[in-house]
């Protein structure tokens, strides 16, 4: 196993309690699909703990396409001896692998962190710490969860991300820097996903919200300095409150046949999608590598 920066941040208020929690990962042997297309779905789950609202919810995606790998954030445990969370239970019906790396710790004894789900299997998993910032209240452990998922397209790096609310866009384009620095080292096809908190709002003392510019914008043109490209360019929202565009996929050395956004009842965000195929260079290439 892999794990970058694991040592708790040196700035920011809650570095203090940024805990180095176990890294959960469950492999089931066998699962793998013939299909020559790779759908990965991103979703931050608002800390759902109903497995029979969930698999309802995401029944609707199966009407676009099959999901293969799902990128989860807010994930959570409840306290000590109440059980697995949703997600561990969603992969254990699936019939999934599953990665999941707890962040934070709530007063009432449960966790909540990142999960990746994968029908394929999962290699050399990793966890980075990003910057920790001070929000004045609701401050949070920011990480990412990495890791390799062995699939029909070839190796595709995964990275699982979710970044803080009330700050602005140099401050997230900082927390964002090691999760891009990683990604930039990846020589294969490699996707970034996730809650990206890209609001169109200022923060005035980290508190007071007001129209600015659209942080989404920034944040994929810093993706698309680095080679990475995406389907959701003037998407529509995928956040409930002010129509915000809080979530995207960001892709580097695959093409896409199909995208969209679903509408989730049990959470605030949408599910988005993207449906992976190998480039038409890398398809008139039998020699080149995935």
């Amino acid at each position: 196993m892999i794990s970058f920066d694991t040592q708790p941040p040196k700035n920011g208020a809650m570095a203090k309690d940024c805990r180095n929690f176990p890294l959960v990962w469950r492999q089931m042997p066998g699962n793998t699909s013939p299909s020559s297309a790779v759908t990965i779905v991103t979703l931050n789950t608002a800390r759902e703990t109903d497995l029979a609202r969930i698999l309802r919810d995401l029944s609707r995606l199966e009407r676009s396409n099959r999901p293969d790998i799902l990128l989860l954030q807010e994930v959570q445990t409840p306290p000590t001896g109440n059980g697995a969370n949703a997600a561990e239970q969603l992969a254990a019906r699936l019939g999934f692998n599953y990665l999941y790396q707890p962040a934070n710790l709530w007063k009432d004894g449960s966790i909540e962190g990142l999960a990746i789900i994968s029908r394929y299997p999962l290699a050399d998993p990793a966890v980075i710490r990003l910057p920790a910032q001070d929000l004045v209240f609701n401050n949070r452990c920011r990480i990412a969860l990495s890791a390799t998922a062995v699939t029909p397209l070839g190796r595709i790096r995964v990275f699982n991300v979710h970044l803080d609310t009330r700050i602005g866009i140099q401050e997230r384009l900082a927390q964002l820097s090691p999760v891009v620095v990683h990604a930039r080292a990846v020589s294969g096809p490699c996707v970034v996903a996730g809650d990206f908190n890209t609001s169109n709002l200022k923060w005035l003392g980290r508190v007071f919200p007001i129209p600015f510019a659209d942080q989404e914008i920034r944040v994929r043109r810093h993706f698309q300095d680095t080679g990475f490209r995406t389907p959701f360019v003037n998407q529509k929202a995928t956040f409930d409150f002010l129509g915000l565009r809080l979530d995207s996929i960001y892709v580097k050395g695959l093409g896409w046949a199909a995208s969209g956004i679903e509408e989730i009842d049990f959470s605030d965000h949408s599910a988005l999608w993207i449906t992976l195929r190998k480039e038409e260079n890398q398809l008139s290439s039998p020699g080149s590598s995935s």
